[in-house]
């Protein structure tokens, strides 16, 4: 963790009375339901409780910063050291593409009968070089098995491509914990790849708030292709006339459908409980040998594919039921 003084001020009277404005969350309920909510409050007190709030957010913002560079640099060591065996999958969900018609009755547009679609966008990075990918789907989930169900036929292709055997995958991606960041993904991660072939996996999340990268950009140009096609006098009233454009009419897009049974089946791939993997929300990087997850406060590859001791990973260990796990320190003994 970075280091640094704490702010130095101008000579002042601790005591001093003073006011400020602070955002924090507060729980609001609605209909018996209660949330979690940002608010701005007006907040009094000394100059002294001023510092105090002021060093504990400065503290949060370098430890977050920290977070934020270390882990651009894992991605681009990742991109940059790359083996004919090794690919790097960078992945992000594009917000529905809202279906679009030339014309327009006020009904159809203001009312609720548009119809979405989803689309889930990534780059490839390979020895042969990159590919972009983008799945289209007119199912609405954004879950862990949704996202498998996208990144499937994205691997698949992209191994059917290579020149090269790939056995070790490395998959980046933002934080949502809906999606990406949680104990269902962890366990879908930890069995669909090695049906696919790999043997050694991992998965980087990068800080919050500083998620965007290339995937974004594969969406907005597919979005904006698609409007400029509807503006030109034709109607895009589906997620499959949308797919159906996309396939026909981006060469430098590898475009895929996903249809609602893929889904689907990917949920028939999840046990009855799925174990917690403890301190998961404090977790960037989740690296995966079978039955076993090994995951830490960051990512680090000084001895990849061996695991290193940088940042105390834990090891957990699944049961042959999948239901119960043990987690505890890795321990490294030394040579």
């Amino acid at each position: 963790m970075c280091c640094f003084e704490l702010a130095k001020v101008r000579a002042h009277d601790p005591a001093e009375s003073v006011t400020w404005e602070q955002w924090q969350k507060e729980n609001v309920t609605v209909r018996e339901k209660t949330y979690k909510n940002w608010v701005k409050r007006t907040k009094r007190g000394s100059v002294g409780n001023l510092l105090e709030v002021f060093q504990k957010d400065l503290e949060e913002l370098a430890g977050h910063h920290y977070n934020w560079i270390h882990q651009d640099r894992q991605f681009q060591h990742l991109k940059e050291n790359l083996h004919s065996n090794k690919m790097v999958l960078h992945i992000d969900f594009s917000e529905n593409y809202a279906c679009k018609l030339n014309t327009e009755i006020q009904a159809f547009h203001f009312g609720g009968n548009r119809q979405q679609a989803t689309l889930h966008t990534g780059m490839a990075y390979g020895t042969g070089g990159s590919l972009s990918y983008a799945t289209v789907s007119q199912s609405l989930r954004h879950d862990e098995r949704a996202v498998w169900a996208h990144i499937k036929p994205v691997l698949e292709d992209f191994k059917a491509k290579s020149d090269h055997d790939i056995d070790t995958l490395h998959i980046l991606s933002d934080v949502p914990a809906t999606q990406y960041r949680n104990r269902t993904n962890c366990f879908l991660l930890s069995t669909v790849p090695y049906t696919l072939g790999f043997t050694k996996i991992t998965w980087n999340f990068s800080e919050r708030s500083h998620g965007k990268g290339a995937p974004d950009g594969v969406g907005g140009a597919l979005k904006r292709c698609a409007d400029k096609y509807v503006h030109g006098g034709v109607d895009l009233q589906t997620p499959k006339d949308l797919f159906n454009y996309l396939q026909d009419n981006t060469e430098k897009v590898n475009i895929r459908w996903v249809e609602d049974y893929e889904i689907v089946g990917i949920d028939g791939l999840l046990p009855p409980t799925v174990c917690p993997v403890v301190g998961i929300s404090n977790t960037r990087v989740l690296s995966f040998s079978p039955g076993e997850i090994f995951y830490r406060r960051l990512s680090c590859f000084c001895q990849y594919p061996e695991m290193c001791p940088c940042f105390q990973p834990k090891k957990l260990q699944l049961t042959p039921s999948n239901v119960e796990s043990t987690s505890q320190d890795f321990t490294f003994q030394p040579n």
